[in-house]
């Protein structure tokens, strides 16, 4: 469909950049496709009908095609029953919908399980990441971008569901989608983009590959159910029961209780997610919050490492325990004296009692909606800067009841705000792979505290944003580092160089 009003100098380069990048990565397009012009990149994608741009080009490339098709973005809900709880809208181009739509699936509204394959950590989500990736790119490529209407994704404490706009063939059914079929694109040429990126297959399997990857994950099948009239189509993630009883546990409530509060016979149409809830509401039937277990801990064992902190406090992850101390220190109910590594915290008197933690779905009831909250690996979630209205009075405490500290641990609380800050987790990899390009998953995990399909993640997406490239095979190639502009870090974490590649 021909799009007047949009010229080509309207596109984003930097889109334009990273599709080329991803589409020789995937060689999918000859290395030679990095030096044409933009021009010739929508001609070969035959994105341009006569003089003009066609839809797709807008919806691929333009950095705000929701200027053009208002209703082209996805709008993410988390409901407790039928009560929308908070929500997030995607913008942006269909490259960047599948991309964020994804981070805030997997930073914000799902809750990762943490267990532990010997050193290395493992992270378990309800959905497993590649079939949620294939479900997401699914609904963006396949909508009726000339409905009125959105992708709408629905996250319950026992599923996901998602509902787009999609027309099936009038050959095919709802139970027949998970079978072997061609490939019958509603609109071929933002598929064919998404071939060209290696981001799908052209062989109609995807769905296929969603139910296989559930299968391999021991998670239940997913289904699929068409709206009456064709309008519209669901796709439902059911949680498995040993999720959501281990999830149910680490919020302190039942699994009866979690289940009963969110279920439903089916989705409806979801015209009814308008409503935007500000802040969360706490969970019932907690006895104690997460922060006032740190503290409680921390007053037993001044010296505690986070890991050990994870693992004396059951139900709490590495990112969750981070968080808390951080808001910790930021309102001045903890202090740390001496470094990292040797050094011990320090509780200031009334830090009891702290309401919030772990099991508020937000982990901060001062969070606006729109906010992701944190994850191990995620530096983009931030704390909340505003401080209660009696931090004057926390942080100066009388002569009396001042904590007093060993004289050989003042000097580091002297320069404990000269500490700089970390750096985010894709810099920190970035370092590690100027060091040593040959690094395996395994070894950066190791080496930056993290759990390999995190890296793994995390890689994926500097490969797409350009930064990084692949030589050679994924057994015996490496890594080139193609933006390094970060800063620098200092040696990088000895690694163990014995792990398997």
């Amino acid at each position: 469909m021909p799009w007047p009003g949009v010229r080509l100098s309207d596109l984003d380069e930097r889109t334009t950049d990273s599709f080329r990048r991803s589409a020789v990565e995937s060689e999918r397009l000859a290395p030679e496709v990095l030096d044409e012009p933009v021009d010739s990149l929508i001609e070969n994608l035959s994105l341009r009908e006569g003089a003009y741009l066609k839809r797709a080009a807008v919806l691929l490339f333009h950095p705000s095609p929701q200027q053009f098709i208002r209703d082209a973005y996805v709008k993410i809900g988390y409901f407790r029953g039928s009560e929308l709880l908070y929500q997030d809208v995607v913008e942006g181009d269909l490259f960047a919908q599948v991309d964020r739509t994804m981070d805030l699936l997997y930073s914000k509204y799902s809750r990762a399980l943490i267990s532990y394959d010997g050193i290395y950590r493992v992270e378990t989500f309800p959905v497993p990441r590649e079939a949620m990736r294939e479900a997401v790119i699914n609904a963006i490529i396949h909508r009726d971008y000339a409905s009125p209407t959105t992708i709408q994704i629905r996250v319950y404490d026992d599923r996901i569901s998602m509902w787009n706009a999609a027309h099936l063939a009038p050959e095919w059914a709802t139970e027949q989608l998970a079978e072997e079929r061609s490939s019958r694109p509603h609109n071929p040429r933002v598929a064919y983009a998404f071939f060209r990126a290696g981001m799908i297959e052209a062989w109609g399997r995807g769905i296929r590959r969603i139910v296989d990857v559930c299968r391999e994950a021991e998670n239940p099948t997913p289904t699929w159910r068409l709206e009456s009239g064709g309008n519209g189509l669901w796709v439902r993630f059911p949680f498995s029961d040993a999720y959501q009883a281990a999830d149910a546990a680490a919020r302190g409530i039942g699994t009866t209780q979690s289940t009963a509060a969110s279920s439903e016979s089916f989705d409806q149409h979801p015209e009814n997610c308008q409503k935007t809830a500000r802040k969360h509401p706490k969970e019932s039937g907690t006895s104690q919050s997460l922060a006032d277990r740190i503290v409680a801990f921390l007053r037993a064992s001044p010296s505690a490492s986070r890991r050990e902190l994870v693992e004396g406090l059951q139900g709490a992850t590495e990112g969750s325990v981070k968080y808390q101390l951080d808001k910790l220190k930021r309102l001045g109910k903890l202090r740390r004296v001496g470094p990292d590594r040797g050094g011990r915290w320090v509780v200031v008197d009334g830090s009891d009692d702290m309401g919030d933690g772990e099991n508020d779905p937000c982990a901060d009831d001062d969070r606006e909606a729109g906010e992701a909250p944190p994850e191990d690996d995620r530096e983009s979630a931030r704390i909340d800067n505003q401080q209660p209205e009696n931090y004057q009075k926390t942080t100066s405490k009388p002569p009396d009841q001042t904590v007093q500290e060993p004289e050989d641990h003042q000097k580091w609380r002297a320069t404990a705000t000269e500490q700089p800050e970390p750096l985010p987790l894709p810099d920190r990899m970035l370092a590690l792979l100027c060091q040593d390009p040959s690094a395996s998953r395994r070894e950066i995990a190791a080496a930056l505290d993290t759990s390999p399909s995190t890296v793994r993640y995390q890689l994926d997406k500097l490969r797409r944003a350009g930064r990084i490239a692949r030589i050679g095979p994924d057994k015996g190639g490496h890594w080139k580092v193609l933006d390094d502009s970060t800063t620098d870090p200092g040696p990088s974490p000895a690694r163990n160089t014995g792990s398997a590649r």
